[in-house]
């Protein structure tokens, strides 16, 4: 188990981040329109 977690833990971790990001930008985009700095 600790090798598949050493081999298979970074992927699954950057994919997370990049799923992370995709959704926050997303939502960012959304609230971009209404506010007026």
């Amino acid at each position: 188990m600790d090798e598949f977690l050493i081999f298979y833990a970074p992927p699954l971790v950057v994919a997370a981040s990049l799923v992370f990001l995709f959704l926050w930008n997303g939502r960012n985009k959304e609230d971009d329109e209404p506010q007026e700095l």
